[in-house]
């Protein structure tokens, strides 16, 4: 019946092999094993047939053996309590060359071979500070003498497997704790539980206790200084000292880390001068699909930074990691139950926007407990934020006038923005010890993040000059737009780990799904043309424009007989499986070879839909006017003072209007088919993985060698739209195209320990950034009026680097580190938006847009950090600490041009990015306050450079604080932006600046617990 129900699950999930594996192992472990039974036995001088006899009557098992076997045995005595059944059977058996095997309820004693008679066994444990019990992740435990070993896992858990047995001196070494020994004896064949409690150097720091963030920042160097490659971590603990919210956020504090702005806060991820679309997110090791609507980026504002416990920053790969992440893995850690106590934590604050005057809520819990064999783990958070931006958009073109040619404003736009934002974080984790060395988990992470916006907008266009500082003829637009986003994660994650004949296995299968929903989008504009206007360039990022007359603020001068909704969705979806082989082999003296295989296969599908109307009022229906239609929102104080705006279009009763007026409207087809059609596409791919690596230890020297094969294979379907001579619609025709490629991606890491606290390493690896989905679509969007073709290229293949990494990183004692580095890449067949005039056929000489393969990029920098804690200091000083990071960045990419060959910088790498943070902790008070700055930077490529995009350099100071009110309670207060610093770009020069962006101040306080 088991396996009836198991076939069907499988075959309903399309996941036959894998979930026929895990129910084998449910199956399996329900079976008992030896030393699942906890005895007592007290014998004084009885033979071996007597003290069976006992064992028999206390557990009910059923003994089997053959007399002949136990004639010669002595007489034996015997003392255990509460030990188990395999531990006492040793015992009482040990000189009679006697096994014991469980079979139901029956215990078989079998004679073996002298050569049989030592087996390996297997050693393993759990790493915990001694002081209150918490597990101390990736601790390195080794056997003294021998080159065997291991380091604990993200809950503190280690195994060695394949140990010859007899008395063995265990080591434990912990960044921050002292090193502890411990004398073991392991018998032949036997599992052998070793747990360590370290002591912290609580003296040895001068008073300064290891809580807070120092016990975060612990176990993120710990993972740092273990790791056989060069990456950064990132505890939920550290992440809680700073005043971020979000995933997003928490990054920017990461060296080598910059991000780009939604709104005000951290969105976009940069790694090392790349972009989001050449980084990969993932969570646990596995890829998080996209929640945008062309790429393959996710958007971490979704994700909220205390959902999660720790994030690793991954920047050079190894073999057994996907190859898509040229400049770099963020690889997001869930949470799961550690403590064998139930644990509640979690907190409540209430925070404040200076722009918008509205409040914020941040409220979050999370539970837990791992109990004998069984481990749970349930958290949900919830933020509640109140949003908004005051920005001026410019646009500048050359006018003439007076005889001469000269740069002036276009367009002058000044737009305010509302926006609630609200995330949802749900975890689950269960795990599950099955017996026989193997574990089996189930993960589950669902991440809901909802925007609604409201923007009203004044903009105004210039069409002809009379004088320098005067506009004789201006149009002027005023706009509303309600529009909203669905942006969600949801994952879920079946697997485990085993023990096979020395072969330490892991299997996972993983289902995920992305969405970007904008369900909702209202947008209004009514115009006012013929107007003349005074213009003060005096601040160029703030213009003032004084109308030459009163026509211009009186709403109901403005009209409009459109009307526009729209609707647009992305489904990204994904499942997947993974397997990994590791064995590791000791070679004597100090050296040991570890070899892994594996692979790993993904299906995924991604598919867009988009509806745009416009909706035009039939001939003989009244205008709009503005005056009818005008909001209530309004924005007193805009640009801290500069101006009162107000005078938007309500677009909620516009919509009101036209579902109950539809008959008066009648639809624009060009409009929509143009909007539509060529963005609308579905498809899929398939991800085909293996590889091969191996670890050589050689006393203070580890390399980690090996090779990853990749082959990606798609079919997208698209649409061709054909718009005539007049520009109307003429026709949409279905395309579909199916393509591949593939390669292999070798890598190589070198890790010399100087000491125990001192590494040097280097690394040479190969990696790739797959095209973005909407780029590989085949669309097209033909305009025989403007002689223009716009399409997609499902030709395209994948961009491949070359990527070369040394680091020097020293770790304190006093917990800190110090590290320098430098980096280069070279990255090949770039994707760049690429235009060129058609040769030949139907369309000779029109102008084709598209994106191609072929532009050569070369990234190299400088990369420090140091962060440490001045616990040498006297007194009250020792305290102090600080966590600083810089990089310095170059980039040369060569792009074909329509209009000549350019080499330009990496568009959104900023040159110069870092932080610097000055901390205190002692006495259960923590205080830091800390500053994110990068400079000016290449955002957008034009056809030449005076046509380029750049983004000003800025600097963000922010300030939190903490204070242990009882061993279980703190007050917590976070302050962001201190200076309410503003953004802003420009075009060409900064003469010429394009968009000022105001975001205000915003902070919380409330409290933290831990239960």
């Amino acid at each position: 019946m088991k396996s009836n129900v198991c076939y069907a699950a499988a075959r309903r999930a399309g996941w036959l092999l894998p979930v026929f594996l895990f129910c084998q192992l449910a199956v399996t472990a329900q079976e008992k094993r030896l030393s699942d039974y906890k005895v007592s036995l007290q014998v004084q001088k009885k033979t071996v047939k007597e003290a069976l006899a006992s064992l028999q009557a206390s557990t009910g098992l059923v003994f089997t053996y053959y007399d002949e076997d136990l004639r010669t045995s002595a007489p034996v005595s015997l003392s255990m309590q509460n030990a188990s059944l395999d531990e006492v059977l040793q015992r009482l058996l040990a000189g009679n060359h006697l096994s014991a095997q469980l079979s139901g309820n029956k215990v078989y004693l079998r004679p073996y071979r002298r050569e049989q008679a030592l087996k390996s066994g297997v050693i393993r444990g759990v790493v915990c500070d001694k002081s209150n019990r918490q597990v101390l992740p990736y601790a390195t435990i080794r056997i003294k003498g021998t080159s065997a070993g291991a380091t604990a896992d993200k809950d503190g858990i280690y195994l060695i497997p394949d140990v010859k047995p007899g008395r063995l001196q265990l080591s434990v070494g912990y960044l921050g704790f002292a090193t502890l020994e411990k004398e073991v004896q392991l018998e032949s064949g036997q599992t052998l539980d070793a747990n360590f409690e370290l002591e912290s150097l609580t003296k040895a720091l001068h008073g300064v206790t290891i809580t807070g963030i120092r016990r975060g920042e612990v176990k993120a160097l710990n993972s740092m200084r273990n790791a056989d490659n060069i990456k950064y971590v990132l505890s939920q603990e550290q992440m809680e000292k700073f005043p971020d919210n979000t995933v997003s956020e928490s990054l920017q504090r990461v060296p080598g880390v910059a991000v780009g702005y939604s709104y005000g806060v951290a969105r976009d991820v940069i790694i090392r001068g790349l972009d989001p679309t050449r980084n990969a997110v993932q969570m646990n090791g596995n890829r998080i699909p996209a929640t945008e609507t062309q790429s393959r980026t996710t958007d971490l504002n979704g994700v909220l930074s205390n959902t999660v416990e720790s994030i690793e920053i991954i920047k050079t790969l190894t073999p057994d990691r996907d190859a898509d992440a040229t400049g770099g893995v963020i690889n997001i850690i869930s949470k799961s139950a550690q403590e064998e106590k139930p644990t509640l934590t979690g907190k409540a604050l209430v925070g404040y926007n200076g722009l918008t005057n509205k409040p914020n809520y941040d409220l979050s819990a999370s539970y837990g407990r791992k109990k004998n064999k069984f481990g749970y783990l349930v958290s949900a958070s919830y933020f509640v934020s109140t949003r908004g931006q005051d920005r001026v958009d410019i646009s500048w073109a050359d006018y003439e006038l007076e005889g001469a040619s000269y740069r002036k404003p276009e367009s002058i736009t000044y737009e305010a923005f509302h926006i609630d934002r609200k995330n949802l974080g749900l975890t689950l984790d269960l795990n599950y010890d099955a017996g026989r060395h193997t574990t089996l988990y189930l993960r589950t992470n669902y991440n809901k993040y909802y925007e609604f916006q409201y923007s009203g907008s004044i903009g105004h266009s210039m069409e002809e000059y009379d004088a320098q500082h005067h506009v004789a003829d201006m149009s002027i637009y005023r706009e509303g737009r309600w529009r909203d986003y669905h942006r969600d994660i949801f994952n879920i994650n079946l697997g485990g780990k085993s023990l096979i004949r020395n072969w330490q296995v892991d299997y996972d299968v993983n289902l995920n799904k992305g969405l970007y929903d904008q369900p909702k989008y209202w947008n209004a504009g009514f115009s006012l043309n013929g107007q003349a206007a005074a213009l003060d360039l005096s601040t160029p990022d703030l213009p003032v424009i004084n109308y030459d007359n009163d026509a211009a603020r009186d709403f109901s001068n403005y009209t409009t007989r459109n009307y526009i909704n729209r609707h647009e969705r992305v489904d990204d979806k994904d499942g997947q499986a993974t397997f990994n082989a590791l064995r590791k082999i000791n070679l004597g003296s100090n050296k040991s070879l570890d070899i892994k295989f594996g692979g790993r296969y993904r299906y995924k599908t991604n598919e867009r839909f988009r509806n745009y109307y416009n909706h035009v009022l039939k001939a003989g229906e009244a205008d709009f006017r503005l005056s009818d239609y005008n909001s209530a929102y309004q924005r007193k104080d805009f640009l801290n003072g500069f101006m009162h705006l107000q005078g938007f279009p309500e677009t909620e009763i516009m919509e009101q209007y036209f579902r109950e007026n539809g008959d008066k409207f009648e639809q624009d087809p060009t409009y929509t088919r143009q909007n539509t059609d060529p963005d609308s596409y579905e498809g899929h791919e398939d991800l085909a993985a293996a590889y091969l690596m191996g670890t050589l230890r050689l006393n203070k020297l580890d390399v980690v060698a090996g090779v990853r094969f990749e082959r990606t294979s798609f079919s997208y379907k698209g649409n061709e739209v054909l718009l005539d001579e007049t520009g109307k619609y003429i026709s949409t025709t279905k395309i579909d195209h199916a393509n591949s490629f593939h390669g292999f991606y070798p890598s190589l890491n070198i890790k010399y320990k100087v000491s125990s606290r001192t590494n040097l390493r280097a690394a040479v690896t190969r990696s790739l950034s797959r095209p973005n989905y909407y780029d590989l679509v085949p669309w097209k969007e033909i305009e025989r009026r403007r002689e223009r073709i716009n399409q997609g290229n499902p030709a395209l293949v994948e961009e491949r680097a070359t990527n070369y990494d040394l680091m020097f990183e020293h770790y304190f004692t006093s917990i800190g580190l110090l590290s320098g580095g430098v980096f280069y890449k070279d990255v090949r067949n770039v994707l760049f938006d690429y235009s060129y005039e058609q040769q030949g056929g139907e369309f000779d000489g029109y102008r084709i847009n598209t994106v191609s393969n072929g532009a050569k990029g070369r990234i190299y920098g400088i990369e420090l950090a140091w962060q440490q804690q001045f616990t040498f200091l006297p007194g009250a000083l020792n305290g102090l600490g600080i966590y600083a990071n810089y990089s310095y960045i170059q980039s040369r990419l060569t792009v074909p041009g329509i209009i000549s060959t350019r080499d330009i910088a990496m568009p959104s790498m900023r040159p110069h990015v870092g932080n610097v943070s000055l901390t205190y902790e002692k006495y259960g008070f923590s205080a830091r306050i800390s500053s994110y700055f990068f400079a000016s930077f290449l955002s957008e490529v034009g056809d030449e450079a005076s046509l380029d995009m750049h983004e000003k350099g800025r600097m963000q100071l922010d300030f939190s604080a903490s204070q242990q009110i009882t061993g279980r309670l703190k007050a917590v207060l976070n302050l962001s932006n201190l200076t309410r610093a503003k953004r802003g770009d420009y075009f060409g020069s900064k003469e010429y600046p394009l968009n000022t962006y105001v975001d205000g101040l915003w902070g919380s306080a409330g409290l933290s617990f831990r239960l």
